[in-house]
């Protein structure tokens, strides 16, 4: 048993160390540049471009508003076999670099890849630009051989697009961004899904 003289000195030992080692150790709150990347700086709000925590907060509802609604409309369409979701294009008339909006939309493209209700109803397929470019590397050069990766039967397909707005003020003081993304029928073009997201930013 501890008598009180040696509680005493294994409490001065242990608070020896642990000064020894906060001299070793970062500065508290030092995480060497890493946070929380839903959490907004200075950086997110100034910079003209929209905040990055406001793409991602889009990407995370609009990936679980389709995982959740989209099996249940595509189910609706009365297709034999499962049908194709492909990615596509994006429309982007915000000050904001088009490349922040490609990462939000294959952002949301896994998430729904994650789905397995939607898995159900749909084989959701690479980009066609990606995969043609890996199989014209990868592919025997031969005539017997096709020279881009799999085409689907455009009945069954549907496309993945997203529309990104900016109404700007004070000279970029302000903005409203309008971000939407919509499902469509390839061949008919009619829209079977769509969602839109706002959010303001002021600098």
């Amino acid at each position: 048993m501890l008598t009180p003289s040696t509680r005493s000195l294994a409490a001065l030992s242990l608070a020896s160390a642990c000064l020894v080692t906060a001299c070793e150790a970062p500065p508290p709150g030092n995480t060497g540049g890493r946070i929380d990347p839903y959490r907004s700086t200075p950086a997110d709000q100034f910079d003209r471009s929209v905040s990055a925590v406001t793409l991602l907060d889009f990407a995370d509802v609009m990936s679980q508003q389709l995982a959740y609604e989209l099996p249940a409309v595509l189910a609706e369409r009365g297709h034999a076999t499962k049908v194709v979701l492909e990615m596509g294009g994006i429309e982007n008339t915000t000050a904001t670099p088009t490349n922040d909006f490609r990462t939000i939309r294959r952002r949301i493209f896994l998430r729904l890849r994650d789905s397995a209700a939607l898995r159900a109803q749909a084989d959701v397929v690479e980009a066609v630009e990606r995969m043609d470019a890996q199989y014209q590397r990868l592919a025997p050069q031969t005539p017997q051989v096709a020279t881009t990766s799999a085409r689907y039967d455009p009945n069954i397909t549907y496309v993945l697009e997203g529309s990104f707005g900016e109404l700007s003020r004070g000279g970029g003081a302000a903005s409203t961004y309008s971000f939407d993304v919509t499902i469509t029928h390839l061949p008919t073009r009619q829209i079977v899904f769509s969602k839109l997201y706002d959010s303001k930013q002021i600098r």
